[in-house]
C-alpha cells in the first residue's frame, strides 16, 4: 500500500458575493485495496455502523460511503475511484481509494478568514489547521480497524509529531481501544514502551510486507538493549 501525495485543496468560489462556497479536501490512496472488494466493503460498512451508533446519519455499498447528506456541513465521502496519470510516454490508469471533506456554512468561515487574510502568516497556517481539521475528521468518522485508514492513523501522527518533542508519544487514538482485563493493558504499556525505544534509538524498519489486506514491518535490535531501556535487568544463562 503506497499513499499519493498530500492532501488537495478545492476552494469553490460564489461569485455573486466573492465569498467562498465551500472548501473540498481530497486525499487519494493508491492502492491494490481497490482490488480488494471484501476488504473495502467490510471498511465501508464498519464505518456506517460507527457513524451510526453516534447518531449520525450514514449509508454504504459496494463501491461508496457517505456520512451525513450531501447538503450537510459535514458531508464526508470515500469511494473507488480510477486516476489517469499522465506519464512521459503514456498515461497509466491507477486505482485506489478518495477520500473528501467538504467544508460549508459555519464550518468554513475560521478557514476563509486565514486564507483572505493580508497576514502571510495566517495564509501558511490556513493549509496547517485546514489539513489537521480533515485527520481529526477522519479519525473520529472512519472505522480505524482495517488497512484502509493505515496512511491516516500515520499521517496524522507523523503532523502532530512536527509540533511535539521527540521524546513524547502521541496517543490520542487509546481512547478507540477498549482495554478490558489486567493482562491487556500490561501488553498495551509495553507496546508504548517499544514504541518509545524504537524512536529513541531512531530504529526504522528494514522491510515492509502487504499480506491479506495488512501491512507489517520488520525491525532489527538488540533485546539486551530493550530490556536495559525498560530497566528490567537480563539474566544471563536464561532466555
Amino acid at each position: 500500500m503506497q499513499p499519493s501525495h498530500d492532501l488537495e485543496i478545492l476552494i469553490i468560489l460564489n461569485l455573486e458575493n466573492t465569498n467562498l462556497g465551500r472548501f473540498d479536501i481530497h486525499y487519494f490512496l493508491i492502492s491494490e485495496l481497490a482490488n480488494q472488494t471484501n476488504l473495502v466493503q467490510d471498511f465501508f460498512l464498519k464505518s456506517k455502523d460507527r457513524a451510526q451508533a453516534e447518531g449520525i446519519v450514514a449509508t454504504s455499498d459496494s463501491k461508496l460511503l457517505k456520512i451525513r447528506h450531501r447538503s450537510s456541513q459535514n458531508h464526508y465521502r470515500v469511494y473507488l475511484k480510477e486516476k489517469k496519470v499522465k506519464r512521459l510516454v503514456y498515461d497509466e490508469l491507477i486505482h485506489g481509494l478518495q477520500f473528501e471533506r467538504e467544508l460549508k456554512g459555519k464550518n468554513k468561515k475560521q478557514f476563509q478568514n486565514l486564507l483572505l487574510s493580508n497576514n502571510l502568516e495566517d495564509i501558511q497556517k490556513f493549509e496547517t489547521h485546514l489539513s489537521h481539521h480533515f485527520y481529526r475528521y477522519s479519525l473520529t468518522r472512519l472505522d480505524l480497524s482495517t488497512s484502509c485508514t493505515h496512511w491516516l492513523v500515520n499521517s496524522y501522527r507523523t503532523k502532530l509529531l512536527e509540533h511535539k518533542p521527540d521524546h513524547l508519544l502521541v496517543t490520542d487514538y487509546i481512547t478507540h481501544t477498549p482495554l478490558k482485563s489486567f493482562a491487556e493493558k500490561e501488553s498495551f504499556f509495553r507496546l508504548f514502551q517499544l514504541i518509545a525505544f524504537l524512536r529513541t534509538n531512531k530504529i526504522n524498519p528494514k522491510k515492509q510486507e502487504y499480506v491479506g489486506g495488512e501491512t507489517y514491518y520488520s525491525l532489527e535490535f538488540i533485546l539486551s538493549d530493550y530490556l536495559q531501556f525498560i530497566k528490567i535487568m537480563a539474566i544471563r544463562g536464561k532466555g
